[in-house]
């Protein structure tokens, strides 16, 4: 009897439809497996530097989470990569700042989200007036091809954002470390005693003494040290010092050294220009009779109201960023008062806050 070999309709449609299904389901898996699109992060930035540190400001877009980008300077990667000023995440306004040896000539911010790598942005750097003063963040210079800025762009940028936010950012960082002291009278049982040591940085510095109403000219290099309280309970003591600069330093009963030899006469007034290397054992403590007094510590308000507590102010410094104010007077019954830092203050005799650390709750 006849057999036929072929295959019947019915199984050839079956095996068909078979392949077909196999055919899709290899496709299907083979776009399965192809990473997802990834949403790459929306951000604008603006480098300035230093010689020692990179400014990379964020000035718009998405916030910028550690893990989630990269950054790489003339193709090597900063690892780790510093908190912003404002911690974690990196925000608008807020800046990074890395440490360089060289001028970078290529800045790119890679996001790695979802475990790709895709460019974000890349910019060249421009030096920005004022030797990258944090600013924030506003309408944006015009952006070149790239990302890019131009020079003048930058430097426009940041003298309008300093003139209108420097006040400010001076105030606020004032706050967060300074401590404010004043009091209405001095007290009878107050005191002062230390030295102020500090180094001329700058040329057309000078002291005037009381023995001789002349200036005493000082030269980049010398080592200025004053000895205040010759007299602890009659001394007096003023401090203004602003940015590195010695506006007006002076008082009774003081000692004079350049350079470790001893000049003749009270300090009367001073013109530092720029001075460095600023050391302090200036101590003042003021006590006496019930007055209305003053304490802020790092925007703390301690006291505000009348007592007759004794408050000693132990190593008096500038408070960032840098200011000293100190107006000690030789009459008891006069105003005192203290915008500084110090790194140790007492309140009859307890220690409220030292190294920077309040010690007790407001």
């Amino acid at each position: 009897m006849y057999r036929s070999s072929a295959v019947s309709e019915v199984i050839g449609s079956i095996l068909l439809i078979s392949l077909v299904v196999l055919a899709v389901a290899v496709i299907g898996a083979g776009f399965l497996s192809q990473p997802p699109p990834v949403q790459t992060q929306d951000l604008n930035v603006i480098a300035s530097n230093t010689t020692t540190t990179l400014y990379i400001y964020h000035d718009g877009g998405d916030p910028m989470v550690p893990g989630e980008f990269a950054l790489l300077l003339d193709g090597n990667p900063v690892d780790p990569i510093p908190a912003p000023s404002g911690g974690w995440p990196w925000e608008i306004g807020e800046v990074l700042e890395i440490p360089i040896t060289t001028t970078p000539q290529r800045i790119q911010i890679i996001s790695l989200r979802g475990g790709q790598q895709n460019l974000i942005r890349e910019i060249s750097i421009g030096q920005v007036t004022g030797g990258g003063v944090p600013i924030t963040p506003g309408t944006p210079p015009t952006l070149g091809p790239g990302g890019q800025c131009t020079q003048e762009e930058l430097d426009e940028y940041a003298e309008e954002y300093l003139e209108d936010n420097y006040v400010e950012y001076f105030s606020e960082k004032l706050d967060e470390d300074a401590i404010y002291f004043t009091r209405i009278r001095l007290g009878n049982k107050a005191s002062i005693s230390g030295f102020v040591n500090l180094t001329i940085n700058n040329t057309n510095s000078y002291i005037i003494r009381d023995v001789a109403p002349t200036r005493v000219n000082l030269t980049s290099g010398d080592r200025l040290s004053i000895k205040f309280g010759g007299h602890p309970n009659q001394a007096s003591a003023y401090l203004f010092s602003v940015g590195n600069k010695g506006w007006s330093i002076s008082g009774d009963y003081t000692t004079i050294y350049r350079n470790d030899v001893l000049l003749s006469g009270d300090l009367k007034e001073s013109w530092i220009t720029q001075y460095t290397d600023y050391e302090s054992s200036l101590v003042f403590t003021s006590d006496g009779t019930n007055q209305f007094t003053r304490l802020i510590i790092k925007n703390q308000t301690i006291d505000e109201g009348v007592n007759n507590l004794k408050y000693e102010f132990i190593n008096l410094k500038p408070a960032e960023p840098t200011l000293i104010i100190l107006d000690y007077p030789n009459d008891q019954n006069d105003f005192i008062r203290f915008i500084g830092q110090a790194n140790i203050v007492k309140r009859d005799g307890v220690t409220i806050y030292e190294n920077g650390e309040l010690l007790i709750t407001p």
